[in-house]
This record gives C-alpha cells, structure tokens and sequence, in this order.
C-alpha cells in the first residue's frame, strides 16, 4: 500500500456474541477503518445486550470520540447509536442531527484539502 492512501479493514472480527449486532459492529468499523475504533467497541460490547444498552454506549462512544476530535469516528458512533431505535424514539431527533452535521463537516473538509491540492498539482505543471 502506498503510503498516506486510505486503508480499510479487510476481513471479519469478533466484537460482539450476538451475530446480528456483531455483524453492525463490523460494518461501522469496515467504513472508519480506524484500528482504534475496533478496541473501542470490543470494550463496550460486553456492557450490550439490549437496544437501550446499544443505543447508550454508542452515544457515550460518539461523545468520547468528539472530545478527542476524532470526528469521522464519532459521526458513525452516531448513526450506530441510532440505527436500532423506532422512529418516535425520543432521542431519536438529536441524534439524527449529530451525524449528518459530522459528514457535513467532514465533507467540507475533504472539499478544501481537495482545492488545495488541486491548486498544488497546477502550480507544480506551471513551473
């Protein structure tokens, strides 16, 4: 792999005795990619055996994630805390709003970093 390129996680891990919440598991992880993030629910996963339980270590994971500013991490976190809730969940609205403003933020700042190499790449074929 060349070095600075994205890489995401290949293969399938044990997080959770449950298969189907195992299986969610994987997938936020497969879409971060962060080794760290995989450490982080394993140590959450034995507190998890209700929706409810789900739902409040995703949340407490989304905040702990933000507070180190690791943002990509705690937009999943997010919409993990959210996945299994109905739709008339009470907390349900503010966590919504927590994940897409997390990509929102994300993507801007792809859109920059993008601008700015762009703008590199033109200077360095002018001269």
């Amino acid at each position: 792999m060349t070095p600075g390129l994205l890489s995401l996680p290949r293969g399938y891990y044990a997080v959770h005795p449950d298969v189907s919440l195992n299986f969610q598991m994987n997938r936020w992880f497969s879409w971060v990619g962060e080794a760290g993030m995989l450490e982080e629910m394993r140590t959450v996963a034995p507190r998890i055996a209700t929706y409810a339980d789900w739902q409040r270590e995703f949340a407490a994971l989304a905040q702990q994630a933000l507070a180190k500013g690791q943002n990509l991490r705690a937009a999943y976190y997010l919409r993990a805390a959210e996945f299994f809730l109905l739709a008339d969940a009470a907390c349900l609205a503010a966590l919504e709003a927590g994940f897409p403003r997390k990509c929102r933020q994300l993507w801007l700042g792809i859109q920059v970093i993008t601008a700015w190499l762009d703008s590199q790449a033109a200077k360095a074929q002018q001269g």
